[in-house]
């Protein structure tokens, strides 16, 4: 179980450090912020929060601002890949109706031309 006394600490990088100084002195939250330089330059700010107000405010400004306090960051779980699904290439496609074309001349010219075989006369 964590201790009610701490504080929580939020790691970010250079481009979200400012939105969350900002939120901390528009809303008069006390904050600390310690560099650390390995292994990406990150930054680690520690926020005290002394009332559930503030405590609701802020974790609802650091999901809109998809951040996540230390020790809270979502899972992610792996999503499994779909089975290979048989795409027809285009020149098949083409092909397909070209033979459409082909067959639906050769049907109208035997219907215009008529027939030698049945004719009375």
């Amino acid at each position: 179980m964590t201790n009610p006394n701490d504080k929580p600490k939020l790691v970010v990088k250079k481009k979200n450090m400012q939105p969350v100084i900002e939120y901390c002195l528009e809303n008069a939250v006390e904050f600390a912020v310690k560099h650390k330089p390995l292994p990406d330059d990150e930054w680690e700010i520690e926020l005290n929060i002394s009332t559930i107000k503030k405590a609701i405010q802020l974790g609802m400004f650091l999901r809109e601002n998809r951040l996540y306090p230390v020790g809270m960051e979502p899972v992610v779980v792996p999503v499994p890949k779909n089975k290979k699904t048989t795409v027809i290439p285009k020149k098949e496609e083409a092909d397909v109706e070209e033979n459409e074309e082909e067959t639906i001349q050769e049907s109208t010219l035997s219907k215009s031309e008529p027939e030698k075989g049945n004719t009375l006369f």
